[in-house]
């Protein structure tokens, strides 16, 4: 399955018979079992990454084509369906940052995504550094991050950054700025959920300062490696953009998915932490999970938008799906019961919200799935 759409840039010109013969080559036992993931893909690659047939999945493979085709004209550069860690269907299209065509090994920018993964990796580092969640982010942070007095400052946690609830401004046009004079007082924190890039990169720039080889080496160190994926954190001018391939995507889905651990290695501790990964971490946006996103239909707040919506954010999915997307179009669905992974690399179709080609693809995939 791994090559097998790597050169067609995702067409469907073999026809439907060839590609259900071919995946069903892949292994199918050991799929799902109450809800947890049972297979792992080789850290080292040496083994290849296992897949499932789609026929022993019942899907509807008359779609297939047109999920292809819908993908293809919308600016796709990857689109990989996991089911209880195996690869039940992989494609890539168009061409990579150089101009080549897009394969696996091609890496790509996870724009606003990004946010979502250094809430994984931020994680992680409070474990690893011993910082209190609930602390002072004062803890970590230069005393000039701000322009808050210092008793503001130290009311500030950790959870207020990663939760957006910090109370300071949000200034139009400088949402993800880190100078200090981006940052001013509103309100006492924890009353008001306010979307504010800046709150995630702050915390970035930080652990570049008190890390050897900074952000890149911390994430390569205890997310990446251990769990056989690549990637590299480039700063823009504030925030900072996760550069990697579809494949190390799907990896760091299936850590997130299964809760911090990777096939019995679990490289995120704190329960408290995990619990705001997978649950609402703000009563004015239920939606929100430390910029995962939740199906749960409470209502909330849009990202990018700030626009209030009720019940679900994808109203024909599960309500247990939570998902990380992009302001540009990056997408990484997670549905746990039943161990369903979807992740979509490559720019946004012009005129098209993210929200909305969010609910497009959701559209495409429900009409292939049983």
């Amino acid at each position: 399955m791994a090559n097998f759409f790597g050169n067609s840039y995702g067409i469907l010109i073999l026809g439907l018979s060839i590609i259900i013969s071919f995946l069903s080559c892949g292994s199918d036992d050991e799929l799902v079992s109450d809800g947890q993931m049972t297979y792992f893909p080789s850290l080292d690659n040496t083994e290849a990454w296992e897949s499932v047939s789609p026929l022993d999945l019942d899907w509807e493979l008359s779609y297939l084509p047109a999920i292809d085709s819908f993908l293809r004209q919308t600016d796709t550069r990857s689109f990989m369906i996991i089911k209880g860690g195996k690869i039940a269907y992989e494609a890539y299209f168009n061409t990579d940052l150089n101009g080549l065509p897009y394969s696996a090994s091609s890496t790509w920018p996870s724009g606003d995504l990004s946010r979502s993964l250094f809430s994984l990796g931020f994680g992680v580092f409070l474990d690893q550094e011993a910082y209190d969640l609930q602390g002072s982010s004062s803890a970590l942070l230069t005393t000039s991050w701000n322009g808050l007095s210092l008793s503001q400052q130290s009311a500030i946690r950790f959870q207020d950054h990663l939760g957006f609830t910090a109370g300071l401004k949000v200034l139009t046009g400088q949402e993800a700025c880190t100078d200090s004079i981006c940052f001013e007082f509103e309100m006492e924190p924890g009353q008001q959920w306010k979307e504010h890039p800046a709150l995630y990169w702050v915390l970035a720039d930080s652990m570049q300062l008190v890390i050897d080889g900074g952000l890149d080496a911390f994430f390569e160190t205890y997310i990446s490696q251990p769990i056989g994926a690549s990637g590299s954190w480039v700063k823009n001018q504030y925030s900072y953009d996760y550069y990697t391939t579809a494949r190390s995507l799907a990896r760091l889905a299936l850590l997130t998915i299964n809760n911090g651990n990777w096939d019995g290695n679990t490289l995120l501790e704190d329960q408290e932490y995990l619990n705001h990964l997978v649950e609402s971490s703000s009563e004015d946006n239920p939606a929100f999970a430390f910029h995962w996103w939740l199906n749960n239909g409470e209502g909330g707040i849009l990202p990018y938008t700030q626009l209030p919506f009720e019940g679900k954010m994808i109203p024909d999915a599960p309500t247990d799906f939570r998902f990380a997307y992009g302001n540009s179009g990056e997408i990484i669905l997670l549905n746990p019961t039943d161990q369903l992974i979807i992740v979509r690399q490559g720019n946004l179709p012009q005129g098209i919200p993210a929200h909305g080609y969010l609910l497009d693809l959701w559209t495409q995939i429900d009409l292939l799935l049983p």
